[in-house]
């Protein structure tokens, strides 16, 4: 199949001075066919074009009208069309994503952020189909396309927006950190850059739990970091020979290193410093009947406030409380946790109406050690896990007065 180079259709947004500069994807990208579509003066039928919205780039296979494509599942989308980081090689897996079909053309949308300098090549093949699930589609020639992702135009140096906990007592059972950057990170350096003192100033031997998979969000700003649980259960190996990574009463300082790359291999604006002392460990399930709920007022949208007890994970506060109608449908509106895990706000996108209402609660919530609705993290450790993960709730009633 003959075909001219791909010419992406949509503008990439790059930050220049905290504001975002279009600048024609044509400009930035470097599209390289193989010579006998770079040969060919025709618009190709078929081609692969890159695209970029709301921030994330994607592929698209275009000029696919008339191709029977519904029918196939999404092994056979994989299986006719997958991108590569270089280029393709039998030791090299194709880029986790998902498939999906659009008006009329074949979309792939890459987990995790394309990373600015580097080359990628899609592979569009209906060969690699089975005859019997081909559906329709015509065995051609394998289409074969490379893109060089430029390095973005300087900007603002990345930055640690915030760490959490942000409280400056934590127990010494601590169980994760969470910490957010002000734009996307590199992958697979998180151990060499982050580093925890005692209040000797000498490093804590290897705390964290090191994992090649690190926990990133989808766009690579917040990275969730784990203690090690094996020296925070007790009965555990870890923990009986080297000990706890955090010992009540003492103070520590978690250093996050300018030297860390972010995602365009550019150094941290400066290094960042959070210091805490630790306190006793945590073993108590949590207990809403123990929180204070604030009503507002009716034909108000001022907000639900519900009081914790102690510091709740920030995380999982912004995703596991939600504001319910006696019938079970959600209440639109948006949350914000405050005074340092303490405070959970919700205000509707409405006013109030009087009535009864609840505040529905998912049983994963955790406090900073893990501990959940009615099950401390500290259990044994030979308990048998749940083939699959149940969404349970709990619900705390509360009253808005009718005028």
């Amino acid at each position: 199949m003959s075909s001219s180079p791909s010419r992406p259709t949509g503008p990439l947004e790059v930050a220049r001075g905290g504001s975002p500069l279009r600048v024609p994807t044509l400009l930035l990208l470097t599209l390289c066919l193989c010579p006998s579509q770079q040969l060919s003066g025709k618009e190709p039928s078929t081609r692969v074009i890159l695209e970029s919205a709301e921030g994330r780039s994607y592929f698209r296979v275009v000029g696919l009208d008339g191709w029977n494509l519904d029918s196939l599942s999404d092994e056979d989308l994989a299986l006719l069309f997958a991108v590569y980081v270089g280029t393709s090689s039998a030791e090299l897996p194709p880029l986790l994503g998902s498939h999906s079909l659009e008006n009329g053309s074949l979309i792939f949308r890459p987990r995790f952020p394309l990373q600015p300098g580097l080359h990628y090549q899609t592979i569009f093949d209906p060969g690699a189909l089975n005859p019997g699930v081909r559906a329709g589609v015509s065995e051609s020639n394998r289409i074969t396309t490379n893109f060089d992702i430029p390095k973005r135009i300087a900007s603002e140096a990345t930055t640690v927006e915030a760490v959490y906990p942000s409280t400056n007592r934590v127990p010494e059972n601590l169980l994760k950190f969470y910490l957010y950057f002000s734009a996307p990170m590199s992958r697979g350096q998180v151990y060499r850059f982050v580093r925890l003192f005692d209040e000797s100033d000498r490093v804590v031997e290897t705390p964290f739990l090191e994992i090649e998979q690190e926990l990133w969000d989808s766009d690579q700003r917040r990275l969730t970091l784990f203690i090690d649980p094996g020296r925070i259960k007790r009965g555990l190996l870890p923990l009986e020979e080297v000990g706890t990574a955090l010992v009540a009463g003492k103070q520590y300082r978690m250093v996050i290193e300018q030297k860390w790359p972010d995602a365009r291999e550019e150094q941290l604006n400066k290094s960042f410093e959070k210091t805490f002392t630790v306190g006793p460990p945590d073993r108590a399930p949590l207990d809403p009947q123990s929180w204070s709920l604030e009503e507002p007022r009716a034909h108000s949208r001022e907000p639900l406030c519900v009081k914790f007890d102690e510091p709740l994970d920030y995380a999982l506060l912004l995703r596991l409380l939600q504001v319910v109608e006696p019938g079970g449908t959600s209440v639109p509106g948006a949350a914000v946790v405050s005074n340092k895990e303490r405070l959970w706000c919700f205000q509707p996108d409405e006013p109030w109406p009087g009535g009864e209402f609840y505040l529905s609660i998912s049983t994963a919530l955790e406090d900073l050690a893990g501990n959940k609705i009615g099950r401390p993290f500290d259990v044994d450790v030979f308990e048998q896990v749940e083939d699959r993960i149940v969404d349970k709730r709990t619900r705390l009633p509360f009253r808005i007065a009718k005028d």
